[in-house]
């Protein structure tokens, strides 16, 4: 592999002499300095939102890793707006990756003969002696050559996640010099671009140059320094650091290399042949370059819409990379059903008083689900009937994950005579203020209290002394008797069929529905599914089971069918209803069938205005007789 050098690699070289010559008399000082760290966000998950997490790679001005940070010393911001250092967790790591590039310039005045051994061992120091971690760094070769026939970058070895590659290299490796000078710094400023290629999102992993050479032949004297002060700054500017090695035998300290690593922001070391480990200043420093963070954070805010995030301060920064995601946030989905729907209040026998009614309540039975697929805390979950409080949960008792809230409202001081329609009402807020609610109706009869019968006054026809009147009761409760009689006769003579006829269906049932909510004959009683296709609806002609047949009701003539295959089992198919279906709080899509298991609730249509809510249960459904849930949910 060859690489091209850049057009404006003459021009840099001449604005650097002149950038050398005003700053000779002060000394080579970094060309990049900023007074604050450099933040790179990568890695932005949003898929548990609101905890959003991502990685973050500090850099202080001289381009080294930034240790210590914590909520409490890093504010994070989302588009501009604070997030609370309670919402924050700080995690430090010191495992990046590295990736090395070492760039050896083979000009025709580079006799490394005498130092071949020492190349292979300084260099092969990095693997054997355990800076560098496979799988996770990254290592490539390059060498600056002219064989006679141009001037040229040769990747020698592309990168590689695996260090013993690089000792295998190095073992058949010579090191031998061209045939014609090189202009050595070229092959910095040429992997400095292919290092772009290995760290894209420049910054948001370490990235480290170590160029080895004797001496720069081309160019010469001060522009040789001032071209390496431009390529030094050019890597820095890319957050890529530089290391120099002066791998010769008797020859004076090169300023070029020198300033090279000073503006490079790495460091300057001279390689003989007598000197083992010359190199392991430089890999101790790689080494403490590997400090990243996890960053998790809650987000407070419910906005919809593109998010940025940007950590230190609230504005975008000029340096740096902040981090972006998208979110859209939506209410949670809340159903409700009330048991029982019509509540009636008989006074209690002899009971004197203001209240001569029992204890009265109805349960509520709440559930929560999310459209956009995010499950979220939620703050509270309240009841009121007719715009009076009933009963609340709070975020303590409402812990991650909650799906099923009961609730019960009580009706004890419902007195007045008479029939009320009620509003029952549920409103669920989650914890990012986001509100939906669910509403049913609910008829409450009280009963009123029997007035005591006068006693006749003298001379009434009505008295137990007159004869007619004695003999009209007498028939009356004769009448009566019979009637008690043939009712029980006709109920005991029908069980044993009715009895037997559902022993039979539910031997041969292969999945029972029980109706939660729907028409009061209906409740908790099992409907036994013998056959493979079981057609729910309102009109008799056309389903297998029946709601609310020729009642106003949102259940479709044909709403739904459930189907039985031996090897899938159940599925339910909304046919195109009006008023849709739910399985477990999901509306199903028409006509696209849907699994159910054990246990799954069903809702036909909505359950303000007539509509129906199901239990499917696998076979028999004993577990289920008599309304029983043993499903977990949260108590009252």
């Amino acid at each position: 592999m060859t690489l091209s050098p850049p057009h404006l690699r003459r021009m840099l070289a001449q604005f650097g002499l002149l950038v050398l010559l005003l700053s000779s008399l002060a000394g080579v000082t970094p060309a990049r300095a900023q007074s604050e760290n450099t933040y790179f966000i990568s890695a932005v998950d949003s898929s548990r939102f609101p905890v959003v997490t991502f990685h973050l790679r500090a850099l202080d001005s001289t381009n080294h890793d930034v240790a210590g940070l914590s909520a409490s010393n890093l504010p994070i911001f989302e588009d501009g707006k604070p997030v609370p250092a309670s919402n924050v967790k700080i995690t430090e790591h010191n495992d990046g990756p590295l990736n090395v590039a070492f760039v050896v310039d083979e000009g025709a005045q580079s006799n490394y003969a005498k130092l071949v051994p020492a190349l292979r061992q300084s260099i092969g120091q990095l693997v054997s002696g355990g800076t560098f971690v496979d799988n996770r760094d990254r290592v490539e070769v390059a060498v600056r050559e002219n064989p006679g026939s141009g001037d040229r970058t040769s990747l020698l070895m592309k990168p590689t996640s695996h260090g013993q590659d690089l000792l295998d290299f190095l073992s058949g490796y010579a090191f031998s010099p061209s045939a014609a000078p090189t202009k050595g710094l070229q092959g910095v400023v040429d992997i400095t671009s292919q290092m772009k290629q290995l760290v894209p999102q420049p910054g948001t992993q370490n990235a480290v140059i170590i160029f080895i050479a004797r001496a720069i032949e081309d160019p010469a004297g001060n522009v040789a320094t001032s071209a390496a002060q431009n390529d030094g700054a050019e890597a820095a500017s890319d957050y890529i650091t530089i290391y120099a090695v002066q791998a010769s035998v008797g020859l004076a300290d090169q300023e070029p290399l020198k300033v090279l690593a000073n503006s490079g922001n790495g460091q300057f070391v001279k390689l003989s042949p007598t000197v083992s480990g010359a190199l392991d200043g430089v890999y101790q420093s790689l080494a403490a370059e590997r400090v990243y963070y996890t960053v998790s954070y809650t987000s407070p805010y419910s906005d919809t819409g593109p998010r940025l995030i940007t950590v230190g301060a609230p504005g975008k920064p000029t340096a740096g990379l902040t981090g972006q995601y998208q979110v859209n946030v939506t209410p949670p989905l809340v159903t409700l059903s009330v048991q029982p729907a019509e509540l009636r209040r008989e006074p209690i026998p002899g009971a004197a008083g203001p209240n001569p009614y029992g204890p009265a309540s109805i349960r509520a039975l709440v559930h929560i689900g999310w459209t956009d697929g995010i499950t979220r805390a939620l703050k509270s979950v309240e009841l009121d009937v007719d715009g009076v409080k009933k009963d609340e949960k709070t975020a303590a008792q409402l812990p991650l994950g909650t799906t099923n809230v009961d609730l019960v409202a009580d009706l004890s001081d419902m007195t007045t005579p008479g029939t009320s329609d009620l509003n029952v009402n549920v409103t669920v807020v989650d914890m990012l203020g986001n509100q939906a609610s669910a509403q049913q109706r609910v008829t409450v009869e009280v009963v009123p209290v029997s007035t005591p019968v006068a006693t006749p006054e003298a001379g009434s026809g009505f008295t137990l002394e007159n004869p007619v009147v004695v003999v009209a009761m007498v028939l009356v409760v004769v009448a009566l008797v019979l009637a008690l009689v043939i009712i029980l006769l006709l109920v005991r003579r029908r069980a044993p069929d009715d009895a037997s006829h559902q022993a039979s269906m539910g031997e041969n049932a292969i999945g029972t529905l029980f109706v939660l909510t729907g028409p009061s004959q209906m409740l908790h009683r099992p409907i036994y599914l013998t056959r493979p296709r079981t057609v729910l609806g309102r009109e008799p002609g056309s389903t297998d089971i029946t709601f609310y047949a020729g009642e106003p009701s949102t259940v479709s003539r044909v709403h739904a069918v459930l189907e039985y295959n031996e090897t899938k089992g159940f599925s339910i198919t909304d046919k195109g209803s009006a008023n849709g279906t739910s399985l477990n709080g999901q509306r199903l899509s028409a006509n696209a069938p849907e699994p159910v298991r054990d246990g799954d609730e069903v809702i036909l249509g909505d359950l303000a205005k007539k509509g129906i809510k199901l239990r499917f249960a696998s076979g028999k459904g004993e577990r289920w007789v008599g309304g029983v849930d043993d499903r977990t949910r949260i108590g009252l």
